[in-house]
């Protein structure tokens, strides 16, 4: 009798998993952002995007945004199961972080849209890893 042992692609597998669970529960929390951020002419909201292992460049998503959509690259099997959500522009930490009342969002956002829309998020996040999870193995 003989044994085949599949941890390797069992482990292969499980990180891809994790990692495009991981993923997707970010981009969500970017989606529910979105929804809060400050809006003018849409440059902030469109410099919102998740990276994987490390924060992005934020003067290449920056130029990016300003001109249309950035996009990101992933590697689900072998990446790091760290992923950051991020707006790339020279005003979107200032925005974000002001006292309630010193900026006039004029009703098209609010200061700490992604710090509330990962609270508001965070209490699915168990959840949601785990349907993904179990989609994918």
């Amino acid at each position: 009798m003989s044994f085949i042992w599949y941890g390797k692609k069992v482990k292969k597998q499980n990180r891809k998993a994790g990692n495009k669970a991981l993923w997707k529960y970010a981009e969500a929390v970017l989606t529910q952002a979105n929804t809060k951020v400050p809006h003018d002419e849409g440059t902030l909201e469109r410099s919102g995007i998740v990276s994987q292992a490390k924060l992005p460049n934020a003067q290449s998503i920056f130029s990016q945004a300003d001109s249309g959509t950035p996009n990101a690259k992933f590697n689900f099997a072998k990446g790091e199961m760290r992923f950051y959500i991020s707006y790339n522009t020279p005003y979107a930490i200032n925005l974000h972080e002001s006292p309630t009342g010193e900026f006039n969002f004029r009703d098209k956002g609010e200061n700490k849209w992604l710090e509330k829309a990962a609270k508001e998020m965070s209490n699915k996040m168990e959840s949601f890893i785990g349907k993904e999870m179990k989609k994918r193995l």
